[in-house]
């Protein structure tokens, strides 16, 4: 969805000429975040036969020309910021859930909840 930019007249004047309104498409956009850039270093991994630093360092080339600098410092940057994402969503997977102190506000038929009458 497309948005009308409304600017002053002086910003007007500085970007004259620029297309304010272009918008990256949503897995440029993807790219911003660690996890969207890693979709884009496996699957060219995955469909490619170079190695995975090969492969990270095209997806680096491709985030710089749409956005003029480099996502990560180096490959192995990437790989820290890789290797902590799948440390979150391993810690997320495994926690226990949280219930709340009471047994009355618990989900009904919880596998806690025996022998509560409501």
């Amino acid at each position: 969805m497309r948005t009308v930019l409304t600017i002053s007249p002086p910003a007007k004047e500085f970007f004259e000429g620029v297309d304010l309104n272009f918008v990256y498409d949503d897995k440029i956009r993807a790219m911003l975040t660690p996890e969207g850039f890693n979709e884009v270093v496996q699957y060219i991994y995955q469909k490619s036969l170079d190695y995975e630093h090969q492969c990270y360092e095209e997806a680096e080339t491709i985030f710089e020309n749409f956005y003029g600098y480099r996502r990560y410092e180096d490959y192995n940057s990437y790989k820290s910021s890789y290797h902590q994402i799948k440390t979150r969503e391993k810690k997320k997977n495994t926690e226990p859930e949280r219930l709340p102190m009471f047994p009355d506000y618990w989900p009904k038929g919880h596998e806690l909840d025996e022998g509560h009458d409501d």
